[in-house]
């Protein structure tokens, strides 16, 4: 039964390959104008592009079956090709080479490619500046760090904030972003609760600081300080975040300071 589900899981990837293009609203406007565009033009690339036509499609049928997730991320896998297809395809109709519509007339096509690309081109800047305004501060790294560690421990393992890489990594031995182990969830479902501590475990923590929306997902959202497991103890828990001491550590090494 289980090498059964193995071999049906390729199938089911591809099946479920369209929500890697159309999971929330920053992807669906790009995806939107991408396939209106290229619908638009197949007939005229298959004929004239052939080879970089099928090879677009194959690189978008294998990203969907290997794939281990739908992340917008393996688009970039396609993304070149695409580029050039929608490029090839808007320079045919600006050059009377593309005349003939399924629906429409030649007017209302380019109309409409025109509105799709602005809209994507508003909508791209309006999720840029959103990106750009949530600024963060290494300073505000170094402090956090500071109050669970010792300036130079730096054989320190820990997991943190992706953020952390910046001014942080010369002060640890290893950063592994939180997020890894979401990625990971999705092929092992025990790294939830104490099965994420176990985890955490088999790569050598040291320290876990875990930030509020991946406690939820990673299950320990409702563990406080001073809670005790296994491998790990909580030794802090407040709005910014829950963080996990290793037991081996000396606890004369960390420093508990509440986080202002």
């Amino acid at each position: 039964m289980n090498s059964y589900i193995v071999w049906l899981k390729p199938v089911v990837n591809l099946l479920n390959e369209h929500l890697r293009y159309f999971h929330n609203p920053e992807i669906i406007v790009f995806s939107i104008f991408i396939f209106v565009t290229l619908i638009t033009g197949y007939k005229f690339l298959y004929r004239h592009h052939t080879n970089l036509m099928r090879f677009a499609i194959l690189v978008a049928i294998i990203t969907g079956v290997m794939a281990m997730h739908k992340s917008r991320q393996y688009m970039l896998l396609n993304f070149p090709y695409l580029i050039l297809l929608v490029t090839l395809t808007l320079k045919a109709i600006n050059e009377g080479k593309i005349t003939r519509y399924t629906i429409g007339k030649p007017a209302m096509i380019r109309n409409l490619l025109l509105f799709l690309f602005i809209v994507f081109l508003a909508v791209s800047t309006y999720y840029n500046i959103l990106l750009a305004s949530k600024k963060f501060s290494p300073e505000q790294n170094r402090k956090l760090a500071e109050n669970y560690t010792e300036r130079d421990e730096i054989n320190k393992k820990v997991i943190a904030p992706m953020t952390f890489i910046f001014n942080e990594i010369e002060y640890f031995n290893q950063i592994q972003g939180e997020v890894c182990y979401i990625e990971l969830q999705k092929s092992d479902s025990t790294i939830f609760g104490e099965g994420f501590l176990e985890k955490v475990y088999s790569f050598d923590r040291d320290l876990i600081m875990i930030t509020p929306y991946y406690q939820q997902i990673l299950g320990v959202a409702s563990y406080k300080k001073g809670d005790v497991f296994e491998h790990y103890r909580v030794i802090d828990k407040n709005e910014t975040m829950i963080v996990f001491e290793r037991k081996e550590i000396n606890p004369q090494n960390i420093n508990t300071k509440q986080i202002k």
